[in-house]
């Protein structure tokens, strides 16, 4: 397992290339907890501004299951960070539409130039080489989260709170919380909403002015 240094060392190393030369960027980062995902979209969000990249979040659903077309039609594609979750939940024959949509346009990546992270949960990551074996192989990097005891919760920008909220799993949202890492990521949600719902108010208030 790498450690969260390496990665993002590596990572920001291969997305400043990828914007300087115009080229495509495709990552696979595993978080096998609620708790490692959070503070990945976190970490995620923090680097791509850094690096002056939006961040759009995709996440497969049975009616939105075909990630590549989503993000062939996305505007300011160019300078976008595209962060993938959701892959079993693409719905169609054992749920394998958007593995499927992966395998057959996963040249679209490279032609257009995307730059992505693509998220899967532990049972996904699984299924992805599997299932989706072309685009496998077409991936630049493969981590896996390494664990994670807390979040530096103060480092969320307020205008970033609402995203991050979206970017976790719904499933994940559901599970029982029976573990530390659940209590922390428990925690870490209910922050998040009071953020976001601040910064909502605050934004309409302004706008409202």
């Amino acid at each position: 397992m790498s450690s969260k240094k390496l990665i993002f060392s590596t990572l920001t190393d291969e997305l400043e290339l990828a914007v300087k030369w115009r080229r495509p960027s495709i990552s696979i980062i595993t978080a096998r907890d609620p708790l490692r995902f959070l503070d990945l979209a976190l970490n995620l969000s923090l680097m791509a501004t850094d690096l002056g990249l939006r961040v759009q979040h995709l996440h497969a659903t049975p009616r939105q299951f075909d990630l590549p077309l989503r993000m062939r039609d996305a505007s300011y594609r160019n300078g976008t960070l595209f962060i993938c979750t959701g892959f079993s939940n693409g719905g169609g024959e054992g749920d394998r539409n958007a593995y499927t949509a992966l395998n057959i346009r996963r040249e679209w990546l490279v032609d257009l130039g995307i730059k992505a992270v693509f998220c899967p949960t532990a049972a996904e990551a699984r299924i992805l080489p599997r299932v989706a074996p072309d685009f496998w192989v077409f991936r630049h990097h493969a981590y896996e989260y390494p664990a994670v005891s807390t979040i530096s919760l103060e480092k969320v920008p307020a205008s970033n709170a609402i995203a991050l909220r979206g970017w976790l799993d719904p499933s994940w949202l559901k599970m029982p919380v029976t573990r530390s890492t659940d209590h922390q990521a428990a925690f870490a949600l209910k922050w998040l909403d009071g953020r976001s719902n601040s910064f909502s108010n605050n934004s309409g208030q302004k706008g409202n002015k």
